[in-house]
């Protein structure tokens, strides 16, 4: 965006398309398995605009990695009230984290 103006008028266009598309982003990214990997290179590709643009199609919202991260921890806190956000912060257990999803 070239200023903060345009970002704001675009953030509930871009939130709709997520909200519409969660299902289907959250298989795509979790059937390839590639949050569960350690080579940053793979991971990347899901930080990647470009990347996520190729998976998705050109109408991707370019803060799509920000959502989908922000919405996978608000699922998972939801599922398992008693976890702390400290303890989830310390939690290495990923597969366990991104499968209550």
């Amino acid at each position: 965006y070239l200023n903060t103006k345009d970002a704001w008028r675009n953030v509930e266009k871009e939130s709709k398309w997520c909200r519409e598309n969660m299902n289907t982003l959250l298989d795509t990214i979790l059937k390839r398995e590639k949050l569960y990997t350690e080579n940053k290179y793979l991971a990347n590709e899901f930080i990647n605009q470009d990347s996520l643009r190729i998976l998705f199609g050109n109408d991707t919202p370019p803060a799509l990695s920000v959502w989908i991260g922000t919405e996978l921890v608000d699922r998972y806190m939801k599922q398992n009230s008693s976890t702390t956000y400290y303890q989830l912060m310390n939690s290495t257990d990923y597969k366990k984290i991104l499968s209550n999803n």
